[in-house]
């Protein structure tokens, strides 16, 4: 199975926030067997570059993270940002923050919420917004890592009763921080995902969020 998909790494940070450019970030994630990458820097971060590949690489998209402090900061860099980029990412945070975030049309991914529940969990799923997990944390040691598996496990058993989507994500800072699919299927099995939810995770869902992206620009992406 893990050889028959697509897989896509939905969230990776490049230059200039990163010392790596997308080319050696596209290289290297080809390298370890994705088909395409998604550059979500934060805002202040962005630059020009352009969506594509070279032809050697990964197929290269182009996203934002955003880290709002309040929903209306959030509403505002949405009015900004959301017709610009194929993937919007919303970095959990409040409560209230991460419901506004599930219920807006243009957002695509909540990721790594700590304050998430029933209610926010069928919004995600009613506007087809994935949850994210990012597996940074999961590198970290000591209390920081035990939050971390605890906040995923709990955001993954919401999302199995309430039908959200959901992806994988390395959030890679340099081509070192990459993880090939099968370490990250072995990573999210630390926090309780199955073989196959990681192998959707990781190809069917991040494509279905690319493809939306670009056909809300009139455009389509084959990654």
């Amino acid at each position: 199975m893990m050889f028959a998909s697509r897989f896509i790494d939905i969230h990776v940070h490049a230059m200039p926030q990163c010392a790596d450019s997308q080319n050696r970030m596209s290289l290297a994630a080809a390298r370890m067997g994705y088909t395409g990458i998604c550059v979500a820097n934060l805002p202040e971060f962005i630059t020009g570059a352009a969506s594509g590949t070279s032809g050697i690489g990964a197929e290269v998209r182009l996203g934002v993270e955003l880290c709002p402090d309040k929903p209306s900061r959030l509403e505002k860099d949405i009015a900004k940002y959301g017709q610009q980029f194929d993937v919007i990412i919303v970095r959990g945070g409040s409560e209230e923050l991460n419901e506004a975030a599930l219920k807006s049309s243009r957002v695509d991914i909540l990721e790594n919420p700590l304050e998430f529940n029933h209610v926010l969990a069928k919004l995600a799923r009613d506007n087809h917004i994935a949850l994210g997990f990012n597996i940074g944390g999961l590198l970290l040691r000591g209390s920081q890592r035990i939050q971390a598996l605890s906040m995923h496990r709990k955001n993954l058993m919401l999302a199995r009763k309430y039908g959200v989507p959901v992806v994988l994500a390395s959030g890679a800072r340099s081509h070192y921080d990459l993880r090939a699919p099968r370490e990250m299927a072995a990573l999210a099995m630390l926090f309780g995902m199955t073989l196959e939810e990681s192998v959707r995770a990781l190809s069917t869902t991040p494509l279905d969020i690319l493809n939306k992206g670009r056909l809300m620009q009139g455009l389509e992406v084959v990654v």
